[in-house]
């Protein structure tokens, strides 16, 4: 036992079966990694993909995470110590026996960070006043690309239907699956025309999309006002997953909709 299991196995998940990464009951069968950017359909997929093994939703054989950094906060700050990583956690995994999909799915980045500012504010972790500025971290969007492209092997570079909004990479240590929010939907007939991922061809989608309909998020959304300079901005720092996921009409015109929607108080600057 190496020491990656012996601190999971011997680590009692906070929240049990409502951890937000893994529930830790089962980790000598960790199947699928959603280990991907925030705000893009994580939840849902993550219980779509444990109840297509299943039957149940707590994340068992799924993991659900964006960064390492996710696991020191809701798992063990311990596994900082023996230098965990995604790359860590892939060769133990294999070392199970496992070949595990992981899966990248993606959303227009200024969507993206709508609900995840809203999220922020709702915890408490955010003040409204700095909502603006976080959006404005443009440094931190370059760092989390960046450390997408050295984490996974290849990313978008692999075979990728833009017209359905799904591709499959089939790589020595594990798999790849790319989908956008806008295609979950889709996901269940796309799956079946990849027959190596026939333990998933019975997946039906679990929607948690639990701000829909929320008149607090709603009200947010309608005085949360950007300049076009802000999304300009946000597009170029995205423009390698952007054009990876999307036609360039459709970039076109999902930044011509942020515009108008979001583009309302000329003065903010």
């Amino acid at each position: 036992m190496n020491l990656l299991e012996k601190i999971l196995k011997e680590t009692k998940a906070p929240n049990g079966e409502n951890n937000a990464v893994n529930t830790l009951e089962d980790i000598s069968n960790l199947r699928v990694l959603v280990w991907t950017f925030p705000k893009t359909g994580t939840m849902t997929l993550c219980r779509s993909f444990q109840n297509s093994i299943d039957g149940t939703v707590a994340f068992k054989n799924v993991v659900h995470c964006h960064t390492e950094k996710c696991w020191f906060s809701q798992i063990t700050k311990d596994l900082q110590k023996i230098d965990f990583s995604f790359e860590s956690l892939i060769k133990f995994i294999n070392s199970k026996g496992i070949h595990p999909l992981v899966v990248q799915s993606y959303r227009c980045p200024v969507e993206k960070e709508v609900p995840r500012i809203n999220h922020r504010l709702d915890v408490g972790i955010l003040p409204y006043e700095e909502s603006y500025s976080f959006f404005r971290n443009y440094d931190g969007e370059v760092e989390y690309i960046n450390y997408l492209k050295n984490t996974f092997n290849g990313i978008w570079k692999h075979n990728y239907d833009k017209e359905k909004s799904f591709g499959f990479h089939h790589g020595s240590e594990y798999d790849i699956l790319y989908l956008t929010c806008e295609s979950i939907n889709d996901l269940p007939n796309n799956i079946k025309s990849t027959p190596v991922l026939k333990e998933y061809h019975n997946i039906e989608i679990q929607n948690t999309n639990i701000r829909e309909g929320d008149k607090n998020y709603t009200d947010f959304k309608n005085n949360f006002s950007l300049s076009v300079d802000d999304i300009e901005t946000m597009y170029n720092i995205h423009s390698e997953p952007l054009n990876f996921f999307y036609t360039s009409d459709k970039i076109l015109k999902m930044k011509q909709k942020v515009i108008k929607k979001y583009v309302k108080h000329r003065g903010n600057k």
